[in-house]
């Protein structure tokens, strides 16, 4: 997902192009979140992952915390690691997602299309996306039903349109 060449960050500046490759940002960003004990796993996703990034993409990272942080700590946590990322890879031209409060479809996407940065043990990495895999499976059928349902609605939506507009 490209942005605008004048995208502006947080702090309100135009942000210039980023000339980043995604082992660079890989080989910036895994000592930040070896680091961070409520840090479990940390991806790469998005353009610089499938290597398709432009000079006016953003940067993509998700990491799961440690279950336990919550409310007031999980903001704290999330504001140092987005100033801790900015600092690292030297813009604030990134997205930060937190996989503990992300939709299932946005964990299965970076689960099966993202790049691992950080995991702090093989256990948890692969609980983390057996969990997810199972829980996208499960909902396959809900999927369907709800696409159909919207297709649906947007067929309906313009045969309306179109009958009531003067020829």
């Amino acid at each position: 997902m490209g942005i605008a060449a004048d995208y502006r960050g947080p702090s309100g500046k135009t942000l210039p192009g980023v000339k980043i490759n995604a082992t660079e940002i890989t080989e910036k960003l895994r000592p930040l979140f070896v680091q961070r004990k409520e840090a479990v796993l940390a991806y790469l996703f998005g353009s610089y992952a499938r290597g398709k990034a432009r000079e006016t993409s953003d940067i993509d990272v998700a990491v799961l915390l440690e279950p336990d942080v919550k409310g007031e700590k999980l903001y704290d946590v999330y504001r140092d690691l987005f100033l801790s990322i900015c600092e690292a890879l030297g813009t604030e031209r990134f997205d930060l997602v937190l996989l503990n409060r992300a939709p299932l479809s946005l964990r299965f996407e970076i689960v099966s299309q993202g790049k691992l940065i950080y995991a702090r043990d093989e256990e948890t990495l692969n609980g983390f996306k057996i969990d997810v895999i199972r829980k996208y499976q499960d909902t396959a059928y809900l999927r369907t039903v709800q696409d159909q349902y919207l297709k649906e609605r947007v067929r309906q939506w313009y045969s309306k349109e179109r009958a009531s507009t003067p020829a």
